[in-house]
């Protein structure tokens, strides 16, 4: 259905070379092939924890919780640094409402109610966010952020 309110950024989950928000189609490059080769060689991985901004309406903000060169690709502290990132970001940028998934539950299976205390913690701290959508099904998990979140 329809997001019950109107946010200012969207954070998405996302690995260190970021892959996973990546869009399907590979948009056709005019960038000489060896231009582009070279990019490649010398691109650099984003740091776990860290938040990538993507300009735009809604801002986007890639969280990076995922190093796939890794077994668990994801961890709780991982999340949790992402997640401070992700609030340091938006005071800087003055976002205010956010749409939120709960990280590293999607493409690693990190305990959702863990996952749910940390975002709660951290989003507690958080007094400029107004409001958070957290996008999930799982109206239990909503109980609990509620209640959580003072």
């Amino acid at each position: 259905g329809p997001p019950p309110l109107t946010v200012d950024a969207v954070v998405l989950e996302e690995d260190r070379w970021l892959v996973l928000s990546a869009p399907p189609e590979v948009p056709e490059s005019r960038e000489h092939p060896l231009r582009l080769f070279t990019a490649l060689v010398e691109a650099e991985p984003a740091s776990l924890g860290d938040v990538v901004v993507r300009p735009g309406r809604p801002t986007r903000l890639l969280a990076v919780v995922h190093d796939l060169d890794r077994e668990p690709s994801c961890t709780l502290a991982d999340v949790r640094a992402a997640l401070e990132a992700v609030v340091r970001v938006c005071h800087e940028r003055g976002l205010h409402r956010l749409a939120l998934p709960l990280l590293g539950t999607a493409h690693a299976r990190l305990d959702r109610d863990a996952v749910l205390r940390e975002t709660a913690e951290v989003l507690a701290r958080a007094t400029h966010v107004q409001a958070v959508w957290l996008q999930t099904e799982d109206a239990e998990a909503l109980d609990l952020l509620r209640a959580a979140w003072p």
